[in-house]
């Protein structure tokens, strides 16, 4: 009598670390490097590694919480020893700093290169705003450590995240500035109106990733151009841009008296 053979069994699937573009500095870093000895320069390693491990950290910390992430969830998912992690970092603390510093510059990189200086001051405004939005929504897993669960990492961290706000505004403030001037305001805002106003935008966005609607995010883009316009104290452009769709505010020429919807 023919025996027949058990199917194989399949293994089970391996939760591996989110990929991002601004993770990989050139083209000639690896995602994985070969078992055993290789031919790769020590500085094309450690650069892999390092990579492969802030990856790591923000798929986990994504996942299930900075506070459950482990160095020991991290070091597996990054395919690297607790050794190697520790020639990188400090700490699981100071792992998350670097990535969330590494997140600040990737957003106002972002931000800078898209406004257009021929643009009139409001479209330079909306574009930045634009670029913050979809960079967030871009990258989901980054966006939920980063930003949606920023909160839960501790007083370490405050100070930082206090940084990152300040820094979008240092981007934002001189554009706003810009557009009522333009516009013909008649007198200045007092800068913590502003500091408010980014904070509210902020906190708006991170409830909307933590909430897990990343994906849909480019669509609250209006809403964001209404509170700054509302906060610039020009309600025409604000219900311009409330009555507008995120595309339609994206090639908008944006005359001093605002276009009907």
């Amino acid at each position: 009598m023919a025996t027949r053979t058990p199917p194989a069994k399949t293994p089970p699937r391996r939760r591996t670390a989110a990929a991002s573009p601004h993770d990989l500095p050139g083209g000639d870093v690896p995602r994985s490097l070969p078992r055993g000895l290789n031919p790769l320069p020590r500085d094309v390693v450690v650069r892999s590694q390092r990579t492969r491990i802030k990856q790591a950290l923000a798929a986990s910390v994504a996942d299930k919480g900075y506070a459950a992430t482990t160095v020991a969830d991290i070091t597996a998912l990054a395919g690297v020893s607790r050794t190697t992690f520790y020639e990188q970092f400090k700490d699981k603390e100071d792992c998350y700093l670097v990535c969330f510093e590494d997140q600040i510059r990737f957003i106002t990189k972002r931000m800078q290169a898209a406004i257009d200086r021929t643009d009139p001051p409001p479209a330079q405004l909306v574009k930045a705003l634009a670029a913050f939005v979809d960079t967030v929504a871009a990258e989901p897993v980054y966006s939920m450590a980063y930003m949606g669960l920023a909160m839960s990492v501790g007083q370490a961290f405050f100070d930082q995240l206090v940084d990152h706000k300040a820094r979008v505004l240092r981007i934002i403030q001189p554009l706003a500035t810009r557009a009522a001037a333009w516009r013909g305001a008649p007198r200045k805002l007092p800068p913590e109106i502003l500091e408010m106003t980014i904070h509210g935008m902020y906190e708006f966005i991170a409830s909307e990733v933590r909430a897990g609607r990343c994906k849909t995010l480019g669509r609250q883009l209006p809403l964001v151009c209404c509170l700054w316009f509302s906060t610039l104290g020009f309600p025409d452009w604000a219900a311009t841009a409330l009555a507008s769709t995120s595309k339609a505010l994206r090639q908008m020429s944006w005359p001093q008296r605002a276009p009907t919807a």
